[in-house]
Parts: C-alpha cells; structure tokens; sequence
C-alpha cells in the first residue's frame, strides 16, 4: 500500500492530520569482528576435532560462499580479523532516537517488517527493565550486520552473548551429528537439513564476533 496514496482520501485525511512525521537519519557503523577460527576454537578447543569440523563446514558449498561473504575468504582469511559494516535496524532506530521509551504508557511500534531475532530480545529485554513497548511479532531470523543500540548495551550484551553461545552450541552439535549420519548412511534428510541449519549458526558466529569486541 502506497501511504501517500492512502492519506489523499478523503476519508483519512482527519487521522492522517493528526500525525507528527519525524524523519529519522539511517544510523550505521564500521566495526571490527573476531576471527571464524577463534570463536570456533571457544567451542571445538581440540585441534583435530576442529579440523574435522572446518573440513566439512567447507565442503558445503552453501556454507563456504556465506563465509566468504562475511570474510573475504575461506583460507587464512578465516583467522584474520575484519571490518564489518553494521546498521541499526528501524525499529530500534525509533527506540534510541525519539522520545517513545516509556514505563508509564503503551506504545507500539510498527515497521514495513517483523522483528529479526536480535531486535526482538532487545525488545523483550526493555520490557523485563518496565519499558511498555509493543511490536507486531518477529520472524526469529538472525542478521549479521546487526548494530547494538547504545541503551543498555553493555547489559544488553551479556544477555545477548547468552542467547547466542547456545544457539552456536546447538548448531555445532547438530552439524557434527549429521555429517557424522551421512558420512555413515550416505544422504538423508539430516544431510540435506544441514544448509538451513548452518545459516542459523553462521549468522550467530557473525553476530558473537561483533559483539566480542564490545562486551
């Protein structure tokens, strides 16, 4: 739907005339993140297991074009460091940059789409310290270019890292068992679930790293 389009009728022009438009600036950032081996290494500590595990991350094709996304690269690239572009999310935009944080009244907060994960903790989160916010739902997708609000965000991070150490937990924990499944039984439908759950886990690698460097 078109909202100029829609505010021209006659029939909305009274509710539309009672708006207040505030245009908000996109806010981004440039900020370094940790390396894939040295956040793998927190969780697979021993070096031929982590071997095993990178082998086979590789072998998917899928999985080695998302590295190399965020990378540059699957080779020494992988134990570097790098500059990743981030941005603050429009919802979370209202929340830093107008005057809608609130423990008095309800608000609700609505955007062209549903929350990613990351917006929609932050959210649950202001709502356990009393803040009265209301959003229309989230689609519990994780985006690595996730900017952290400067509310809270150094409480928020502890919170945050939580949430996503167990996510890489159990995302390593099912890879290994599928490859483990498929390199015993040839391909299943544990083999051919392995994409989807790997880009869970990677967008939680991605988003630890930036965070790594705050906490």
């Amino acid at each position: 739907m078109n909202i100029v389009n829609c505010a021209r009728k006659d029939k909305y022009k009274i509710p539309f005339s009672y708006i207040d438009l505030h245009l908000l600036d996109p806010v981004s950032d440039e900020q370094p993140i940790s390396s894939w081996t040295d956040i793998i290494k927190k969780f697979i500590p021993i070096q031929e297991s982590f071997k095993n595990f990178k082998k086979n991350c590789l072998k998917n094709n899928e999985t080695r074009e998302r590295l190399n996304e965020i990378y540059d690269g699957t080779g020494r690239q992988l134990d570097r460091e790098k500059i990743n572009h981030i941005y603050l999310h429009a919802e979370l935009n209202i929340l830093t940059n107008t005057n809608v944080l609130s423990k008095e009244h309800n608000e609700f907060i609505a955007v062209s789409k549903k929350c990613c994960y990351l917006c929609e903790i932050y959210i649950e989160f202001l709502q356990f310290k009393g803040y009265k916010i209301t959003v229309s739902g989230g689609h519990t997708k994780l985006c690595h270019r996730w900017k952290l609000p400067d509310i809270y965000s150094s409480e928020f991070v502890n919170y945050a890292l939580f949430e996503l150490d167990q996510i890489i937990k159990i995302g390593i924990k099912k890879h290994i068992k599928i490859i483990a499944n498929s390199d015993s039984d040839g391909e299943n439908a544990d083999s051919r679930n392995l994409v989807a759950l790997m880009k869970v886990s990677e967008a939680a690698f991605k988003i630890k790293a930036n965070f790594s460097n705050v906490a």
